[in-house]
């Protein structure tokens, strides 16, 4: 670095340091008064922190909607054999709360995603580093486009001044497709619901619990190329180990389970902070083909 250089940078940093000084000395020349604004987006609740849907009504007493545009976006060469080198993604979100009555509260959600993943090496499907070790693969690296919808719908209830309860269900649905070589269709479908309680015996204390069963299904279609060739994959077991060769048919894979999660808030003088656990099961099972299938493994978690 130069002497000019040097010299310069610091003359900035003592002068950023020093308008820091005389606000913290402002601040303490006024009794140390500060201004707080509190967030009502983050809070240590049921609701916000564990997704208790029994907990709307009180985690927020207003009617509301809101809409965003985001877009993520990453890349990078250092990653996963099967992860793609760029992540591009964009969507639009709706979200909005109805208090239907003085004991009734309805909220709801719509989310539609684009998402782009750039040089995906091998994999054909959108999760090939999830839970199972199932992996479709092909010999080449190419560019995937996925998009579709995501809806959400909960309702709370208040059964009593101390008894709360909530239901919820997401519905997802995405289509995706990879431009190079073997060109697969992949065809994704969720479902999640939510059954919720939460009892809050004084002003201080609430325990909830939730139980979520879930269904999942991924299609996965492989077609005849436009050179009129069949495409050949491979059928992983884990990340290095391949059973067989694929060469015709499709591929379904449906995840089936359920989660229960005991939670418990705390707001007492200067104490305030929740807790949540959880048990997760999961069984899928994996066929070739779509109308005819064919049994080709399961997996438990």
């Amino acid at each position: 670095m130069s002497k000019p250089i040097f010299i310069n940078t610091i003359f900035v940093l003592l002068f950023i340091f020093s308008d820091l000084y005389s606000t913290d000395n402002r601040m303490q020349a006024m009794g140390g008064i500060r201004i707080s604004v509190p967030d009502v987006d983050v809070r240590f609740n049921l609701f916000q922190f564990a997704g208790n849907t029994a907990w709307i009504k009180e985690n927020d007493s207003l009617n509301w909607g809101r809409y965003s545009l985001n877009s993520r976006n990453q890349w990078g060469s250092l990653h996963r054999n099967w992860d793609a080198e760029g992540v591009h993604q964009k969507f639009f979100y709706f979200s909005g709360q109805k208090h239907i009555s003085e004991s009734q509260v309805f909220f709801g959600s719509v989310q539609y995603n684009h998402d782009w993943l750039n040089r995906v090496n091998m994999a054909i499907e959108p999760r090939p580093y999830d839970s199972d070790p199932f992996v479709l693969a092909d010999s080449v690296s190419g560019d995937f486009v996925y998009y579709g919808p995501k809806i959400t719908v909960a309702f709370s209830q208040r059964l009593s001044s101390k008894l709360l309860l909530g239901v919820s269900l997401d519905y997802a649905i995405s289509e995706g497709l990879k431009k190079q070589f073997t060109r697969p269709e992949i065809i994704g479908r969720y479902i999640n619901t939510s059954f919720d309680l939460a009892y809050k015996p004084d002003s201080s204390w609430v325990f909830g619990l939730s139980f979520r069963p879930f269904d999942v299904q991924d299609i996965t279609k492989l077609v005849t190329q436009p050179n009129g060739i069949k495409p050949v994959v491979r059928r992983y077991r884990g990340e290095f180990e391949y059973s067989k060769y694929v060469s015709t048919g499709d591929r379904t894979a449906q995840y089936k389970g359920w989660e229960i999660s005991p939670q418990m808030s705390v707001k007492k003088h200067w104490l305030e902070g929740a807790f949540s656990a959880a048990y997760r099961y999961l069984w899928q099972e994996v066929y070739d083909g779509t109308s005819q299938r064919t049994y080709d493994g399961n997996y438990q978690s």
